[in-house]
């Protein structure tokens, strides 16, 4: 379930797990000089280890938990239990709830470099299922958070997104990515919090990952 803003075909698995969504489904046009400015609907689910919870960006439980949305969970755990044969399963289409400032042109060499920002964006802060964290988290936040999970914290998010190569293909060149954000939340009683995440990866041509940072904190403000 450990996910962060990825183009189209950008999907990694990481032994049983899913640790990448099709969060982002970016139509990124041929583009040289300058920037080209657009909107995106990208969001982000993903797991704070930090803090034992489900992160949402940009979309909340309920809109993004539909009822396709959690069969493909199911699909996936079946694909899993079965061994991985055939296709992975195809997920549903989705989109983020508010639109974020893009901006993609071509660099030297073809790498294609993107960015994304956004701010006042929905953030909602969930707790596992029990028994869930850490050693049994599934596939997706919904079929991790269906039995019991609650609503921790939620309020508005900055989200800032950069990506040296949007389109590097594997063997060929090293693609670094970093999420970013800071946001104001609020807990059902009443607690407020500041709440900050950042995940920085880099993909090496021969396909290994590297994890440079990924942090989050989540630091009580008073009532």
């Amino acid at each position: 379930m450990r996910t962060h803003v990825v183009a189209t075909g950008k999907r990694l698995v990481v032994g049983a797990l899913l640790a990448s969504l099709a969060g982002a489904m970016f139509a990124v046009p041929a583009l040289a000089g300058p920037p080209e400015r657009f909107e995106e609907r990208p969001w982000i689910t993903t797991v704070d280890f930090a803090n034992g919870l489900i992160l949402f960006v940009n979309t909340t439980r309920a809109d993004f938990c539909t009822t396709e949305m959690v069969q493909w969970e199911n699909d996936v755990l079946d694909w899993i239990d079965g061994g991985e044969v055939g296709p992975f399963p195809e997920s549903p289409e989705t989109a983020g709830l508010d639109p974020l400032d893009a901006a993609a042109n071509v660099a030297a060499g073809g790498a294609v470099v993107f960015s994304l920002a956004g701010r006042n964006l929905p953030i909602e802060l969930w707790s596992f299922d029990a028994g869930v964290f850490p050693d049994a988290i599934g596939v997706g936040p919904c079929t991790d958070s269906d039995e019991g999970g609650t609503l921790v914290a939620s309020g508005s998010t900055s989200w800032r997104y950069h990506d040296n190569d949007l389109v590097a293909p594997t063997g060929f060149r090293t693609n670094a990515f970093h999420d970013s954000g800071q946001g104001a939340l609020t807990s059902p009683d009443g607690q407020k919090w500041t709440y900050t995440f950042s995940f920085r990866r880099v993909v090496h041509a021969d396909g290994t990952e590297t994890v440079w940072d990924e942090s989050f904190r989540l630091v009580p403000r008073g009532r």
